[in-house]
């Protein structure tokens, strides 16, 4: 049509013949370039749109992940003012991923564990934000998507803890969970997928882990300066006490697979180290969070055990052995 058109004006104009093939040339060139022009506008257009979506899912990771203060959560509107754009129907759960590079479970990426997290056939369904050579990821309904599962395998051999299905605002505890299950594995675990809602009691003591440690100095204070074996057996057999609901020697052997009477030997010590102490059920639940804190402390970090304050009246005589 473009061209019916220009040969119509050439002949209306009778312009001479040596100005036709010129003018033909220029109109080429012309049209060339604003088809170049239109492409170019095109594409700018939809980089801008993809950037715009990017920083909006960007934005959107980091409003959902905020700390809630004073209890405090965002606002459902302001969730979903930032989905619209960013793609992403909102959910009613999510759980939270965190994944580390293979080789050291919070160290360095290394070869080909490293690098940016893909998960085939996800789409836009997952929100991921790489934070230095961590991936937080965001997968919405976690019980029926499916999509753990495809996270499960894109995360080879790399470190990854997936955080407890949550409510959409509490998607930060969700990451809170699994950075404190990730981080007290061996920095050496590689190929690793831990649910962190199946160790949410361990998680819970890893939370308090400095207020456990000074309660252990304050309720175990007794085991001040027994030799290490010792006291780790005695605690064992302290920890063993609420099990037992009658504090005999048969039931505490059964719960600790000894003989009887070595049980009968330990309580005997324990009643000398605590005293009445040991009928008090508030002390008998602190010393179990302390114990149970204690266990999961890793061993060079641990403190060092105190002194007896003063007050506390350690075994009178205790001798050594079991």
């Amino acid at each position: 049509m473009g061209g019916r058109r220009y040969a119509e004006l050439v002949h209306a104009a009778a312009l001479p013949p040596d100005l036709v093939l010129p003018l033909h040339e220029a109109v080429l060139v012309h049209i060339n370039a604003l088809s170049n022009e239109s492409v170019k506008g095109f594409l700018a257009a939809q980089l801008r749109s993809e950037g715009e979506r990017k920083r909006a899912r960007r934005a959107l990771v980091e409003r959902l992940l905020e700390t809630p203060w004073g209890g405090r959560r965002p606002p459902l509107a302001a969730l979903t003012s930032l989905a619209g754009p960013a793609g992403w129907a909102l959910p009613r759960t999510v759980a939270v991923a965190l994944v580390r590079p293979g080789g050291r479970a919070g160290g360095r990426a290394g070869g080909r564990a490293g690098g940016r997290l893909s998960v085939p056939g996800t789409d836009d369904d997952l929100l991921v934000s790489h934070r230095g050579n961590d991936a937080v990821v965001i997968v919405p309904e976690p019980d029926t998507s499916g999509l753990v599962e495809r996270l499960r395998l894109a995360v080879h051999a790399r470190a990854a803890a997936l955080g407890p299905a949550v409510g959409l605002r509490e998607a930060w505890l969700s990451l809170q969970c699994a950075r404190l299950a990730l981080d007290h594995r061996a920095k050496d675990e590689h190929g690793l997928f831990v649910r962190a809602e199946d160790e949410l009691a361990e998680l819970h003591l890893l939370r308090g882990a400095p207020i456990g440690r000074l309660l252990d100095r304050r309720a175990l204070a007794a085991f001040a300066g027994l030799p290490r074996g010792r006291a780790t057996r005695l605690a064992e057999t302290l920890e063993a006490l609420p099990a037992s609901w009658g504090r005999t020697a048969p039931e505490v052997a059964q719960a600790l697979g000894i003989h009887p009477q070595t049980a009968r030997q330990r309580l005997r010590r324990l009643d000398a180290l605590f005293g009445d102490r040991l009928s008090d059920s508030d002390f008998r639940f602190e010393a179990l969070l302390a114990l149970r804190t204690r266990a999961l402390s890793p061993e060079p970090n641990r403190a060092e055990p105190r002194a007896a304050p003063q007050g506390s009246h350690p075994a009178h005589g205790v001798v050594s052995g079991t």
